[in-house]
């Protein structure tokens, strides 16, 4: 008889966007494709073929882009992705963890959904510096410039970081030929984050687009972007999973 497989987590995990996401993959998978599937129609579709990361409580871990070996459309870009963010790298080097990844059609097409999801307004940091240094921080700076000078954004290691990342690898995968879908996800009425929960969708929405307007076109959400041999769309979206833990 195998060992029961147990995970552990920290105290802050077990509340916010991480417990949500852990919770939302940990359902059956036909409740994971239909949860999903709300999120990105009617730009993608997702079916009980594809893959998608994490995998509920059991298989916490959230997946970085460049490491990830059971998703094909990336299975022969992890080098590319790495060389074009980073100088050096080791064991214990990382790129940009990802709440949720999946699989699935863009416009009929293989793709990559991202998921960046928020249960409350303090998660949207605008003083979010790279904690990269060195020659890491001078590539990482060097991409993100190179898209700011081919589309006009303000991405920036220095503020605004994570949302800069997120757009920054949502045009590179694009530029290499896969379509991404990039959810920004808010999950509403996260009662433990009390009076500073997105209480709606407008509230979510309206605070995204305040927070990144800086750094990208207001107008960017919800549209087609083109970007070299394909394309992404940046979503914003709202779901409600009720946490009960005492």
């Amino acid at each position: 008889m195998s060992a029961e497989k147990k995970i552990s987590f920290s105290k802050r995990d077990l509340k916010g966007s991480k417990l949500r996401c852990l919770q939302l993959t940990a359902l059956p998978g036909i409740d994971v494709t239909r949860t999903l599937n709300c999120l990105i129609e009617p730009y993608g579709k997702i079916t009980d073929q594809d893959v998608w990361i994490p995998g509920g409580f059991l298989n916490p871990d959230e997946a970085q882009l460049d490491k990830v070996a059971d998703i094909p459309v990336l299975k022969d870009k992890s080098a590319a992705l790495k060389n074009w963010w980073l100088e050096q790298y080791d064991a214990n080097t990382r790129t940009p963890n990802w709440d949720i990844i999946s699989t699935c059609k863009v416009s009929g097409e293989d793709g990559l959904l991202l998921v960046e999801a928020k249960a409350h307004h303090g998660e949207l940091i605008q003083k979010d510096p790279c904690g990269a240094g060195g020659v890491n921080l001078a590539s990482i700076t060097g991409a993100m410039n190179d898209i700011n000078k081919q589309t006009g954004w303000n991405l920036s290691a220095e503020e605004h970081y994570q949302i800069s990342n997120r757009f920054a690898w949502s045009w590179q995968l694009a530029s290499m030929g896969v379509p991404v879908i990039l959810v920004y996800l808010g999950f509403l009425n996260a009662d433990e984050w009390a009076d500073d929960k997105l209480k709606d969708h407008n509230d979510w929405e309206k605070s995204v687009r305040e927070y990144s307007k800086y750094i990208v076109p207001y107008a960017i959400w919800n549209s087609k972007v083109s970007a070299g041999e394909s394309y992404f769309y940046p979503l914003i979206r709202s779901l409600t999973m009720d946490i009960s833990f005492k």
